[in-house]
């Protein structure tokens, strides 16, 4: 089956390719070996602000099957930030202000604005906001269970106004903002400087919205017309057409393992490990390019397939009991992630041990990871 086509893309890329890998010594000359871990000290894969030390030594704990599949995948390989603009989320210099519900108050919708419930006394009864100037925003991944964020189950709401006062003097939001200011919320130093206070800026949805930190479950989200918070990073992609199919490979396992390696590993009783703007960048991407439409069209059908349905922990999406001894077990991942992560293996060219591999470690990964917070 050929999987390749020679289209010429429009996006200017640079490929992950195999002879540089070699040269700066993340591929042994004589393949994917332990030897290669030497020259990973020095940390010279990767050119991005947050490398190197900063990040402890981060592909010492990479599988053999990570150098195996760079190798396998020379020259098939993307750096997401060639192919996307990675960005931080919003930041509200005053969560307690711009989000909603709030610890002063709840929010019941009603017609085309949002009733404002008092959560305690001394404070204002009739207050409201018409619903242009709140919109759905997504927190933190349990604020969707599925990869397709759905904006009508967002519980939580930002205040989202670019209009001057005199502008929006006759709107309900007007009393809103001026209690703010009662509270004095526009002296705060993160938003007193900017033009108007309470305006924390234009930012269209992204494409996709992936997670700061990276626990048992790690989503990449299909954002569906919503925006980030700052704990979460937006992910635009350049070119429209390929926004699903890319998707599909930042959720397929190869991309899971990629990212557990590139994370830093907090201290103390962290489960979780930490990435940034700059890691998310350098995650390898299979070209999409150098695929044949077959290949595309399969990606983008498994992953409509998987958007809608609960997003599971990874042991679930793999079928590995994680208090098992994890290399003791088959893994037997759900049959949509299984279509997946085969049509990316299948490209990879990976044995059915190989596959194995990836699943296991991954799974190990992950389970060192909350071990080791365990015993803090």
């Amino acid at each position: 089956m050929k999987i390749c086509s020679k289209k010429a893309g429009s996006i200017q890329k640079k490929k992950v390719q195999s002879s540089e890998l070699k040269e700066k010594g993340v591929i042994a000359r004589s393949g994917a070996t332990k030897q290669s871990h030497e020259y990973l000290l020095k940390d010279k894969f990767f050119t991005g602000k947050y490398t190197g030390n900063k990040w402890g030594g981060k592909y010492l704990r990479a599988p053999d099957i990570f150098f195996t599949i760079l190798e396998k995948g020379k020259d098939k390989l993307v750096r997401l930030g060639d192919i996307a603009e990675v960005r931080f989320g919003i930041k509200t210099g005053a969560n307690e202000f711009f989000y909603l519900p709030s610890k002063h108050f709840d929010i019941k919708k009603e017609d085309r604005y949002y009733g404002l419930i008092p959560k305690h006394e001394g404070l204002p009864e009739n207050l409201k906001i018409e619903e242009e100037y709140l919109i759905p925003i997504l927190k933190t991944a349990k604020d969707s269970i599925s990869l397709n964020v759905n904006p009508s189950k967002l519980n939580t709401r930002l205040l989202y106004c670019h209009d001057s006062m005199e502008k929006i003097n006759n709107k309900l939001v007007f009393k809103y903002i001026k209690w703010g200011e009662g509270q004095k919320y526009h002296k705060i130093s993160s938003v007193k400087n900017r033009r108007l206070w309470y305006d924390v800026g234009f930012k269209s949805s992204p494409d996709g919205i992936i997670l700061r930190r990276v626990g048992e479950r790690m989503p990449v989200f299909y954002a569906n017309g919503v925006l980030e918070d700052n704990n979460l990073f937006g992910i635009i992609f350049k070119q429209k057409d390929k926004v699903l199919k890319n998707l599909a490979l930042l959720n397929s396992t190869w991309g899971r393992l990629d990212l557990e390696i590139n994370t830093r590993q907090l201290t103390g009783a962290q489960a979780v490990a930490d990435t940034n703007v700059y890691v998310v960048k350098e995650l390898k991407l299979l070209d999409l390019e150098d695929l044949n439409d077959q290949f595309l069209k399969r990606l983008e059908e498994i992953f409509k397939s998987l958007l809608n349905r609960e997003c599971f922990s990874i042991f679930n999406e793999l079928g590995v009991v994680s208090h098992q001894p994890i290399r003791s077990q088959k893994p037997n991942p759900l049959p949509d992630r299984k279509a997946l992560d085969d049509v990316v293996f299948d490209i990879f060219g990976l044995t059915q041990e190989e596959r194995n591999e990836v699943y296991w470690s991954v799974c190990e990964l992950v389970k060192n990871r909350l071990e080791k917070a365990r015993s803090v």
